[in-house]
């Protein structure tokens, strides 16, 4: 239910529990996600060739097609296997495997 609202473009924070580990982030599409870690792969990574780096953003960029095809060209029809998160810091892009989550809870976690 919740990754369907991020697939709609309803951005929600939360914390997940997986085997022990905390991720806590906020929920996007993949869409977002593979637009993220395209644009922050531009920005990161001395000692790469510029241009290497951005064929690889692109081709990440352009991943996220999936995620506007209509429902019967798309490759995750009927099945959603991944879950996508930001975190608030914005530092990182964070994906895993839906199944692989034992709680969630909305919100996320703060270090004072």
């Amino acid at each position: 239910m919740l990754v369907d609202l991020a697939e709609k473009g309803i951005e929600l924070p939360v914390t997940l529990f997986i085997g022990g580990a905390v991720v806590s982030g906020i929920l996007v599409s993949g869409r977002v996600f593979f637009d993220g870690i395209g644009s922050q792969l531009e920005t990161i990574g001395t000692g790469v060739d510029t241009e290497i780096r951005s064929v690889i953003a692109d081709a990440l960029r352009t991943s996220g097609w999936a995620y506007d095809a209509p429902a019967e060209h798309s490759p995750f029809t009927g099945e959603q296997l991944a879950l996508y998160l930001v975190p608030t810091s914005g530092e990182f892009w964070w994906r895993g495997r839906l199944s692989s989550v034992d709680a969630f809870s909305l919100g996320t976690l703060h270090s004072n």
